[in-house]
Protein backbone atom coordinates (compact mmCIF):
# COMPACT_ATOMS: atom_id res chain seq x y z
CA UNK A 1 0.00 0.00 0.00
CA UNK A 2 2.85 2.43 0.83
CA UNK A 3 4.51 1.71 -2.53
CA UNK A 4 1.26 2.50 -4.33
CA UNK A 5 0.94 5.77 -2.39
CA UNK A 6 4.51 6.75 -3.32
CA UNK A 7 3.88 5.89 -6.95
CA UNK A 8 0.69 7.97 -6.91
CA UNK A 9 2.52 10.90 -5.28
CA UNK A 10 5.31 10.66 -7.89
CA UNK A 11 2.78 10.56 -10.72
CA UNK A 12 0.94 13.58 -9.32
CA UNK A 13 4.26 15.46 -9.02
CA UNK A 14 5.14 14.68 -12.66
CA UNK A 15 1.66 15.81 -13.70
CA UNK A 16 2.09 19.15 -11.89
CA UNK A 17 5.51 19.64 -13.50
CA UNK A 18 4.08 18.83 -16.93
CA UNK A 19 1.20 21.26 -16.38
CA UNK A 20 3.68 24.03 -15.42
CA UNK A 21 5.76 23.30 -18.52
CA UNK A 22 2.63 23.31 -20.70
CA UNK A 23 1.57 26.67 -19.23
CA UNK A 24 5.03 28.12 -19.91
CA UNK A 25 4.98 26.84 -23.49
CA UNK A 26 1.49 28.21 -24.03
CA UNK A 27 2.66 31.62 -22.77
CA UNK A 28 5.63 31.51 -25.13
CA UNK A 29 3.36 30.60 -28.06
CA UNK A 30 1.10 33.55 -27.26
CA UNK A 31 4.15 35.82 -27.09
CA UNK A 32 5.42 34.56 -30.46
CA UNK A 33 2.03 34.99 -32.10
CA UNK A 34 1.77 38.53 -30.77
CA UNK A 35 5.32 39.47 -31.74
CA UNK A 36 5.16 38.05 -35.25
CA UNK A 37 1.54 38.79 -36.22
CA UNK A 38 2.60 41.69 -38.50
CA UNK A 39 5.06 39.43 -40.33
CA UNK A 40 2.46 36.70 -40.76
CA UNK A 41 0.06 39.24 -42.24
CA UNK A 42 2.69 40.54 -44.67
CA UNK A 43 3.56 37.01 -45.75
CA UNK A 44 -0.10 36.23 -46.33
CA UNK A 45 -0.41 39.37 -48.48
CA UNK A 46 2.69 38.38 -50.47
CA UNK A 47 1.19 34.94 -51.08
CA UNK A 48 -2.10 36.53 -52.17
CA UNK A 49 -0.22 38.82 -54.58
CA UNK A 50 1.60 35.81 -56.02
CA UNK A 51 -1.70 33.97 -56.51
CA UNK A 52 -3.26 37.02 -58.15
CA UNK A 53 -0.31 37.41 -60.51
CA UNK A 54 -0.50 33.73 -61.44
CA UNK A 55 -4.24 34.10 -62.05
CA UNK A 56 -3.63 37.16 -64.23
CA UNK A 57 -1.07 35.29 -66.29
CA UNK A 58 -3.48 32.34 -66.68
CA UNK A 59 -6.26 34.77 -67.60
CA UNK A 60 -4.00 36.44 -70.15
CA UNK A 61 -2.99 33.11 -71.63
CA UNK A 62 -6.62 31.94 -71.81
CA UNK A 63 -7.78 35.22 -73.39
CA UNK A 64 -5.65 34.55 -76.46
CA UNK A 65 -8.39 32.55 -78.16
CA UNK A 66 -7.78 31.23 -81.65
CA UNK A 67 -4.50 32.09 -83.28
CA UNK A 68 -4.61 33.98 -86.56
CA UNK A 69 -1.92 32.83 -89.01
CA UNK A 70 -0.05 31.00 -86.27
CA UNK A 71 0.03 33.96 -83.83
CA UNK A 72 -2.04 36.45 -81.91
CA UNK A 73 -3.76 39.39 -83.51
CA UNK A 74 -2.82 42.94 -82.55
CA UNK A 75 -6.11 43.30 -80.67
CA UNK A 76 -5.43 40.12 -78.71
CA UNK A 77 -1.91 41.25 -77.81
CA UNK A 78 -3.31 44.61 -76.69
CA UNK A 79 -5.92 42.90 -74.52
CA UNK A 80 -3.35 40.54 -73.02
CA UNK A 81 -0.91 43.29 -72.15
CA UNK A 82 -3.68 45.42 -70.64
CA UNK A 83 -4.77 42.51 -68.44
CA UNK A 84 -1.24 41.76 -67.30
CA UNK A 85 -0.51 45.46 -66.70
CA UNK A 86 -3.67 45.84 -64.60
CA UNK A 87 -2.92 42.75 -62.54
CA UNK A 88 0.71 43.77 -62.02
CA UNK A 89 -0.46 47.18 -60.78
CA UNK A 90 -2.81 45.42 -58.35
CA UNK A 91 0.04 43.19 -57.14
CA UNK A 92 2.35 46.21 -56.81
CA UNK A 93 -0.16 47.98 -54.54
CA UNK A 94 -0.47 44.90 -52.33
CA UNK A 95 3.30 44.44 -52.15
CA UNK A 96 3.84 48.14 -51.38
CA UNK A 97 1.47 47.89 -48.41
CA UNK A 98 3.21 44.73 -47.23
CA UNK A 99 6.65 46.33 -47.47
CA UNK A 100 5.47 49.41 -45.59
CA UNK A 101 4.19 47.21 -42.78
CA UNK A 102 7.44 45.24 -42.70
CA UNK A 103 9.52 48.38 -42.12
CA UNK A 104 9.09 48.00 -38.34
CA UNK A 105 11.71 46.54 -35.98
CA UNK A 106 10.79 43.00 -37.00
CA UNK A 107 11.81 43.67 -40.61
CA UNK A 108 15.54 43.54 -39.92
CA UNK A 109 15.34 40.53 -37.62
CA UNK A 110 15.67 42.64 -34.48
CA UNK A 111 13.00 40.58 -32.74
CA UNK A 112 14.59 37.43 -31.36
CA UNK A 113 13.08 34.50 -29.53
CA UNK A 114 15.55 32.75 -27.30
CA UNK A 115 15.61 30.58 -24.28
CA UNK A 116 13.46 27.71 -23.22
CA UNK A 117 10.34 28.33 -21.16
CA UNK A 118 11.01 25.14 -19.20
CA UNK A 119 14.57 26.17 -18.32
Amino acid sequence: MAATQRELADTEQRLRESERELDALHSKLTEVRTAYAPSFGALARHARADRELAAALREAADAGGEEADGGLTLAEVTALTATVERRLADADRVLSRALAERSGPEADGAKKITGSPAA
